[in-house]
């Protein structure tokens, strides 16, 4: 609620089978800001979730924040800005501190300058590794040419995606802060390394024999 283009955004929270009354936490903001949207997910899964969001979206570019995360209150202006001024290009990200304590704030946090610093973008530094950080922004249309996230991943299919806009566009690596990333040993993605791993392999191996 406190990005500066919040007048222009339109927010989707997906509940996911949640066990915590979200769906009161949700409604008090809506009292304040009528564009939030809860849709209750009738799959299970992370994938089925923004696939969801993503059908029931109205805007021209996506982004995703988990509920863990945070973003800076300018976040959202500069990748659409970088989106608008780059019209070839498919999808930006950005650098992210990191954080061992959840529920700071991206002004106010502990991660003493550790960062995610992706590269700059090139096809080769994608097929090695996920290099797009925790909250890239994408264009819509891209799903109308490419489809939609891969449900039969649980963990990767993010970084599948990215793959798949890659063949098509470019990328770009916005070379500056933008997120604050939690990360959390709990967490889906850290808590199932070797599940994260064999999702890898099986991307990697699948988008290198098209390389």
């Amino acid at each position: 609620m406190a990005q500066t283009i919040i007048a222009d955004t339109e927010i989707i929270t997906i509940d996911g089978n949640s066990s915590r009354d979200e769906k009161k936490i949700i409604t008090g903001y809506q009292n304040k800001l009528p564009i939030i949207k809860y849709i209750i997910a009738k799959k299970p899964g992370l994938y089925p979730a923004w696939n969801l969001g993503i059908k029931s979206s109205q805007g021209m570019y996506l982004t995703n924040l988990n509920a863990d995360d945070r973003l800076k209150n300018d976040a959202l202006e500069i990748m659409a800005k970088a989106l608008d001024n780059n019209p070839r290009i498919g999808l930006v990200y950005a650098d992210s501190y990191i954080t061992p304590a959840p529920n700071e704030t991206f002004e106010n946090n502990s991660s003493q300058g550790e960062c995610l610093n992706p590269p700059e973008y090139s096809h080769k530094e994608l097929l090695k590794k996920c290099i797009c950080g925790p909250h890239p922004m994408w264009r819509k249309t891209i799903h109308s040419e490419l489809g939609y996230f891969n449900e039969s991943y649980k963990l990767a299919g993010d970084y599948e995606f990215w793959l798949r806009i890659a063949e098509k566009y470019p990328l770009l690596c916005i070379p500056k802060a933008l997120g604050l990333y939690y990360r959390n040993l709990n967490g889906l993605s850290l808590s199932t390394p070797k599940k994260m791993a064999k999702e890898n392999c099986r991307i990697i191996r699948t988008y290198f024999n098209k390389a």
